[in-house]
């Protein structure tokens, strides 16, 4: 009876035992903090010499491919004006005639363009299955299906030179360039335009589009003087956004805003749109987000496409030739007009091109018209609507 008891003490014994010295192996094993710091900065070496490598053999696979290209496709390189573009040689004819068509339509009397002396471009039209054209530094490559009529092609082509051209802007360090944000060059149709303005919730905004040419300049953020609101980030003042905004679209704006995570954004934005507060809507509005111009980069394109439009020749030179003049200065030097003038023909051209509310309604109620008969006369050739 009394052995049962001391085998089973002694068969379990040794098991905490084991277990105790496996936790401390265990524990001896696992490297300090220090030790992994140590072990680290050790690898940083291996891990610069293995982006290096990376680097020579991306060069490496660039310069094959390079040498492939030149291998497989005979390419000309055609120069039309300051346009330097690629394309298989059996489509070298048709290529400079499009090219040059865009060219000469929309930018060569704009003037000289920095961006394009630099830029190299690549075009073909593709049958099955498009030739290697390698341009170095990627460039601006333009693939036409065989299928794609040739409109929306020089579409594309306006659109491939626009948006190299582009860059003069962003390059330069230019204020106008800050203001504009996007590309002029390229700008959406004025139906858009004018549809985007429609729907903004803005006392400017509405004088604009009843001709109020001041109403426009602050609506565009013209107004603000340089370095200021949408070309530096700072803060409007409160009696401009009054200008912009009735206190209800103002506290509209907030109420849309994302809200920051700072304690005071949050305050006032609780007391802007909980409590009605709408001199907490202005703390919030001249604090937390800038950009709070009623029209956005789409209409500022829009208005500096109507001003190089304006310009003619050499409008394009004029805009870049001081970075440092204001918006409005910009405008008015690329243009040769006054800022009310161009904005006056701007909005006039604007409200022209009102997209039509009813547009499609006669064509759809006259066709719901003839249905309406055709169904009529089936009708009465049923048996219930047959007369004795």
């Amino acid at each position: 009876m009394v052995a049962a008891p001391i085998a089973a003490a002694v068969l379990l014994a040794p098991m905490p035992v084991a277990a105790q010295v496996e936790t401390t192996a265990q524990a001896e094993a696992a490297p300090s903090p220090q030790e992994l710091r140590h072990r680290l900065d050790s690898l940083a070496p291996l891990v610069a010499e293995a982006r290096a490598a990376v680097n020579r053999q991306r060069t490496r696979d660039e310069e094959d491919r390079r040498r492939a290209a030149a291998a497989a496709t005979r390419v000309d390189t055609l120069a039309v004006g300051p346009l330097a573009v690629l394309t298989p040689s059996g489509q070298a004819e048709s290529t400079r005639e499009l090219f040059a068509r865009v060219w000469e339509e929309h930018f060569a009397h704009l003037g000289h363009s920095p961006a394009l002396e630099r830029s190299t471009f690549a075009y073909q039209r593709v049958e099955d299955e498009p030739l290697p054209i390698h341009v170095e530094g990627g460039g601006h490559v333009l693939y036409r299906d065989a299928w794609v009529p040739v409109f929306r092609v020089e579409e594309n082509v306006r659109s491939l030179i626009a948006g190299a051209m582009s860059h003069d802007l962003r390059e330069s360090d230019a204020l106008v360039g800050d203001w504009v944000w996007g590309n002029a060059l390229d700008a959406e149709p004025l139906e858009e335009t004018y549809r985007r303005i429609a729907i903004t919730a803005s006392r400017a905004t509405r004088g604009c589009l009843a001709g109020d040419t001041d109403a426009c300049a602050a609506a565009l953020g013209l107004e603000l003087p340089p370095g200021e609101g949408v070309v530096a980030g700072e803060t409007p003042a409160r009696d401009l956004l009054a200008e912009w905004y009735t206190p209800e679209e103002r506290q509209a704006r907030v109420s849309r805003h994302r809200v920051w995570r700072s304690r005071r954004a949050q305050v006032l934005r609780a007391r802007c749109t909980q409590e009605d507060d709408i001199a907490a809507c202005d703390e919030y509005m001249q604090r937390f987000g800038w950009n709070w111009a009623p029209m956005g980069p789409e209409a500022r394109e829009s208005v500096l496409a109507h001003a190089l439009d304006r310009g003619g020749e050499g409008a394009w030179t004029r805009l870049l030739e001081d970075p440092e003049m204001a918006p409005r200065e910009a405008l008015e030097h690329a243009s040769g007009a006054s800022l009310e003038d161009l904005l006056a023909s701007w909005q006039s051209e604007l409200v022209a091109n009102r997209p039509e509310t009813f547009e499609a309604l006669g064509g759809s109620s006259g066709r719901a018209f003839l249905w309406t008969l055709l169904f009529a006369a089936l009708a009465l050739r049923s048996t219930r609507w047959r007369l004795g």
